[in-house]
């Protein structure tokens, strides 16, 4: 299957970014990886004319702690991030859900800032990040904002993203350092298709055997965006977490979801494994928080 014609546009600095966004406004996209932006034009999904390339521009592909956050340049690649030694030990939730994403050859070129832009419901960094509590870095000509990742979908397909706008950065705060998390995602193909179910879960225990500090619970592939299931987290938090308590969060998470049906999966089964991965996503996590 051929690509549509298009012209591939390399500028070296971001104002020459923004100046080629400006030029071409309504028939340029951004590239990064390009391993979702190709497939799309392949499939006619959407036949931009221009091709804007952040790929020359220097210093986008970082990884780094800084302050005790950690900061991903908008060039970053999956297997670099699900590889870097810091994110692995403080950030493990963040590093196994870019090993889910596709396999080997695609991650080396795919980045965290692209999959997240792409705003496919079934995006496997979004739950993660949602529950660190991330936020993104969107800057153009008129400055830059700061906008939380839960925010920033808003649609399949839709971001928050402004024309003339470029994401630039991811910012994760610190975990503390008491916090297990995981993410779990089931799909028939393991990390080399779509998630029909994802489910990121964070514990924190409050050194009180059985009871909870704090719980984040964020599903993907079973919404429009993904969703942090608050009133789940808040039936687990400060509780003696039981079998009974555990069954009705995971019951909550299952009734908020709202999957639909498509060649993969039927929403009646995505919503059955909403409420099983729950469960096993949260007890992962608590392992994990224990172990520590």
């Amino acid at each position: 299957m051929r690509l549509p014609k298009f012209e591939h546009l390399q500028p070296t600095r971001l104002d020459e970014a923004f100046d080629l966004l400006e030029r071409h406004k309504g028939e340029a996209k951004l590239l990064a990886g390009g391993t979702d932006i190709i497939v799309r034009m392949k499939h006619r999904m959407m036949t931009p004319k221009y091709l804007v390339s952040l790929s020359r521009i220097p210093d986008l592909d970082y990884i780094r702690s800084d302050d005790g956050a950690l900061k991903i340049g908008a060039m970053a690649r999956l297997n670099d991030i699900g590889d870097h030694p810091v994110v692995n030990k403080d950030w493990a939730i963040l590093a196994q859900a870019a090993r889910s994403i596709g396999s080997v050859q695609s991650r080396n070129r795919a980045t965290m800032a692209g999959n997240i832009c792409n705003a496919s419901p079934s995006a496997d960094s979004a739950p993660s990040l949602i529950a660190l509590n991330s936020q993104v870095v969107l800057v153009s000509k008129g400055g830059e904002r700061i906008l939380p990742v839960e925010e920033f979908f808003k649609g399949p397909g839709e971001t928050a993203i402004k024309a003339g706008e470029i994401l630039k950065e991811i910012q994760v705060p610190k975990m503390n350092p008491k916090s297990g998390g995981y993410y779990l995602k089931y799909s028939m193909r393991g990390a080399m298709d779509l998630a029909i179910v994802g489910v990121a879960c964070i514990v924190t225990p409050n050194g009180k055997a059985g009871y909870c500090e704090d719980v984040r619970i964020v599903l993907g592939a079973v919404c429009p965006t993904p969703l942090r299931i608050r009133e789940a987290e808040e039936a687990l938090k400060n509780k003696a977490v039981d079998e009974a308590v555990l069954e009705k969060a995971a019951r909550i998470a299952m009734d908020e979801s709202c999957p639909i049906s498509d060649v993969r999966s039927s929403a009646e089964y995505r919503k059955k494994m909403v409420k099983v991965m729950t469960r096993r996503a949260f007890n992962k996590a608590l392992s994990l928080a224990k172990a520590k």
